[in-house]
């Protein structure tokens, strides 16, 4: 669909600073940036941490270290992420049956 793939950004970067996004003044930007960023895309920092759990969950990573990678204190908490989504039930049907 697409014949221009970008760059992963982090390599194209020629500075050393440390921050991971830089304004167009070359500056880190601020949280407030990032919320608006975020705003704007309709997302929000528990949907991130919840995609990001599912991923980990779905590439095999055990459940205690997704729990220490998410932040929770309690591993039942995390088990929610290895709970099929509507998708997963859906692909799987799909794949049995056709």
């Amino acid at each position: 669909m697409y014949d221009y793939i970008p760059p992963v950004y982090l390599e194209t970067r020629k500075d050393g600073d440390p921050a991971l996004f830089l304004s167009n003044f070359k500056k880190r930007i601020s949280i407030r940036a990032v919320q608006r960023i975020f705003e704007k895309l309709g997302a929000n920092l528990h949907m991130l941490r919840h995609t990001y759990g599912r991923e980990l969950v779905s590439s095999g990573i055990d459940i205690a270290t997704v729990a220490e990678l998410v932040g929770h204190s309690d591993v039942n908490i995390t088990r929610r992420y290895a709970a099929p989504s509507l998708k997963d039930i859906e692909e799987a049907v799909e794949k049995t049956f056709g």
